[in-house]
């Protein structure tokens, strides 16, 4: 049995890629990253739009 890839659709649409759009297209990222950042202390490993993103599609 061959199968043709080509004719095969993939889906990745889920409620967290689309929250995540959502708040991108929002600019919401931009908002936290900005009232976020601090110049004093180590730098961050992970941004606080990244965390924030992260809690709200955990929900």
């Amino acid at each position: 049995m061959s199968i043709n890839l080509k004719n095969i659709k993939t889906y990745t649409d889920d409620k967290a890629t689309f929250l995540v759009g959502l708040l991108e297209q929002m600019g919401l990222p931009q908002i936290i990253d900005n009232h976020m950042a601090s110049d004093f202390g180590r730098p961050l490993e992970i941004p606080y739009s990244v965390l924030a993103q992260m809690i709200l599609v955990s929900c």
